[in-house]
């Protein structure tokens, strides 16, 4: 029984998935967003369908579970998207927007968005991942986080400063195969 190489690339997928995130050979996020570009507006015409029925304040509730929690999840990995593939996220974002506050799609977006305060998705994944930033350096992330940060500052200064990935990784190791085995 031969089983060469040939046999097993053709059964390679171009795709990996992974806690719900779609990750591709040249990591643009392309299946990923296609996705949540897809299902977004596919809750969105629900939306549209139960609009009537809702309150204002319920409305908004459920455009935050069923669409911003879509463009929220793990969107840290977009921070190196192409801007085309971020403005079709955006494009969700104005659509709940519009939904939200019953207004035209021919009306410019930006003074809805600045009405609901919500800032443009590029901005919001900014706010977003400063604010996990400033969690972890403040001791208010998981605990997990904060010993990462309590081993980077046990650092010896002239360590933190280097900018080199290659000669951080030589002189961590260095430095922590002194401290396993005590030498000097």
């Amino acid at each position: 029984m031969y089983c060469g190489f040939g046999t097993l690339s053709s059964k390679l997928s171009s795709t990996v998935r992974n806690l719900g995130v779609t990750f591709d050979s040249h990591l643009r996020f392309d299946k990923q967003i296609n996705n949540v570009v897809r299902t977004s507006f596919f809750q969105l015409r629900l939306l549209a369908k139960v609009k009537m029925f809702l309150s204002r304040h319920d409305l908004e509730k459920a455009t935050h579970a069923l669409i911003h929690s879509r463009l929220d999840y793990c969107n840290a990995l977009y921070a190196s998207v192409s801007q085309s593939s971020l403005s079709r996220l955006q494009l969700v974002r104005n659509a709940a927007a519009h939904l939200l506050t019953n207004t035209n799609r021919r009306v410019h977006i930006t003074p809805v968005l600045n009405s609901l305060q919500w800032l443009p998705l590029l901005y919001r994944n900014d706010f977003k991942l400063l604010m996990f930033v400033f969690k972890a350096l403040n001791g208010l992330a998981p605990s997990y986080l904060g010993l990462g940060l309590g081993l980077w500052n046990k650092l010896p200064a002239e360590m933190r400063l280097i900018s080199d990935l290659g000669l951080f990784k030589s002189r961590l190791k260095t430095y922590l195969f002194r401290m396993a085995f005590n030498t000097q």
